[in-house]
């Protein structure tokens, strides 16, 4: 807000297994936070990383190698495709994003993704206080929540515990949409395929929610 121009409107895209807490990351994939604070923090932002993730410390030499590593190389060629492709980065065509997601190697359950944080009052609380802040500044604020697959078998509970925070109704998307990542009941990266799913979702989400905003401030003009 201070080096870039006012935005219009803002949309926040949530993934329902994210857990948001003051001065806490406690999510498998944190990495995004420390990519931020390389590019565009200061030392005041690396220890408020630190206070957060003290592990980081120690983590985040092995994720730059297993990631990234020491090369530009392959940053350089990533670059590349995403300007070539507007933007999108092509996680399916990483090596631990090539297999598609089936229902016998689906493994979240209804349990396991509340408990990932989808029904902690923090992280509602913390979107409820984005949307306050900016309407101070006379900015919309809307909370988009990402699909989920359908093997999850959790969209009642994911609708019920976003009901009065979200500003779209969540949605389930084919299994092969998303990339069966290693890790452990984590799968929200979708592949090439789930990347046109998901965005049409989302574009119909934007027609609905922005261009009437739009629409009516050129009414009163």
């Amino acid at each position: 807000m201070a080096t870039n121009k006012r935005p219009k409107k803002i949309v926040i895209y949530v993934s329902p297994q994210t857990k948001i807490a003051k001065n806490e990351i406690t999510d498998p994939v944190w990495f995004p936070a420390a990519l931020l604070a390389a590019h565009h923090g200061g030392p005041n932002d690396w220890l408020t990383l630190l206070k957060a993730r003290p592990l980081s410390l120690v983590e985040i030499p092995p994720i730059i190698m297993h990631s990234i590593g020491l090369s530009r190389k392959p940053m350089a060629l990533w670059h590349e495709q995403m300007d070539t492709d507007g933007g999108r980065f092509d996680y399916g065509a990483m090596p631990f994003g090539r297999t598609p997601l089936q229902s016998d190697n689906c493994p979240g359950t209804p349990k396991e993704i509340l408990d990932r944080g989808i029904d902690r009052a923090s992280t509602r609380d913390a979107l409820k206080n984005l949307r306050v802040h900016y309407a101070t500044l006379g900015i919309p604020l809307f909370i988009y929540v990402a699909p989920i697959a359908q093997c999850d078998r959790a969209l009642d509970a994911v609708r019920a515990a976003y009901r009065d925070i979200a500003d779209n109704q969540p949605e389930t998307l084919p299994n092969n949409d998303f990339t069966n990542e290693a890790v452990k009941n984590y799968h929200v990266h979708v592949n090439e395929k789930g990347a046109t799913d998901a965005s049409v979702l989302l574009g119909r989400f934007l027609a609905d929610h922005l261009a009437p905003l739009d629409a009516g401030k050129r009414a009163t003009r």
